[in-house]
């Protein structure tokens, strides 16, 4: 059973739109109408590591689980609600928290996409301790690469949103509440954290969308469960770009133009049928407008309340 590495990108299956139009690349930032970052961050050569190392493993993480998250709008409107099948299947069963059973399942919340990275991380070799932590004043899970206790420069892997790019922490959305694991550096991969190719799923067919209204009606009219969200990116701002110590340029925001617009299409059609419906649900309108911001707005920040 081979045992997947980050490198090992040929051992999964190929993410949705990710065969298409791979050299027509665009920065994410230009489909949105917000401030952008200082426009060049120079970084050491231990930061270009581990922004490297981050980038490689959240998209290792998208590809192990391409059903998305059970609590992304866009995710549960493409999978027409799969992935929410998944988890709840997932954790009904024995053993339903492990690492394989979650890549088996091919979805999860921010938790589940935490642990995977976390792991890809945590088996490779580095030389920075690596640690998944929860977010401050929101319930958020993702991997930082180095000691934040001494710097905020450490490099912050979040798998869990649509656009994920590696960052720093100090250029984040999101803060370090606690520490949930950690690991020491290694020089080795460590075997505690191995993932096995063979636990990929293939790529999810396309969901017809008949039952979406449907059922995001029947969750809207449940009490006591936890939000939906459309976050779009775990940095404050998109925009910039760091650059090696002698001067390379690392893009981490550039994704394929078919991909981005796949999501943006997908959220606007959810937008439009709940903004639009004349369903006498004062839930539906509500949550609509609190919970799904529309796409012009600024989205690298927290959707919660």
């Amino acid at each position: 059973m081979p045992i997947l590495k980050l490198d090992d990108l040929d051992l999964l299956p190929v993410r949705r739109s990710d065969q298409h139009e791979l050299s027509r690349l665009a920065d994410a930032h230009q489909f949105f109408d917000l401030e952008l970052r200082e426009k060049k961050i120079r970084t050491t050569d231990v930061e270009t590591q581990a922004l490297q190392l981050a980038d490689k493993a959240i998209t290792v993480t998208k590809k192990l689980l391409p059903y998305g998250s059970p609590n992304q709008i866009v995710d549960v409107w493409l999978t027409n609600a799969e992935n929410v099948h998944r988890r709840r299947e997932r954790l009904l069963a024995p053993n339903g928290t492990t690492l394989e059973n979650i890549i088996r399942s091919g979805a999860g919340n921010c938790g589940e996409h935490s642990q995977v990275t976390f792991a890809l991380i945590a088996g490779s070799p580095r030389n920075a301790p690596v640690s998944r932590v929860n977010a401050e004043g929101v319930d958020h899970a993702f991997v930082v690469i180095g000691d934040h206790r001494q710097t905020d420069r450490v490099t912050i892997a979040d798998s869990w949103v649509t656009f994920p790019v590696a960052h720093l922490l100090r250029h984040g959305a999101f803060s370090i509440n606690q520490v949930l694991d950690t690991t020491a550096p290694n020089t080795h991969a460590d075997p505690k954290y191995q993932i096995y190719s063979e636990w990929s799923l293939p790529i999810p067919k396309t969901q017809e969308r008949r039952g979406a209204i449907d059922f995001f009606k029947q969750r809207l009219a449940k009490s006591n469960i936890s939000p939906l969200y459309a976050q779009w990116t775990s940095l404050a701002r998109l925009g910039g770009q760091y650059t090696t110590t002698d001067r390379k340029i690392l893009n981490f925001d550039r994704f394929t133009q078919s991909h981005i617009l796949r999501y943006l299409e997908a959220k606007q059609q959810y937008d439009d049928l709940f903004e639009n419906t004349d369903d006498e649900s004062e839930e539906v309108s509500r949550y609509s407008n609190s919970r799904s911001p529309s796409l012009e707005r600024r989205f690298a920040r927290t959707m919660l309340l």
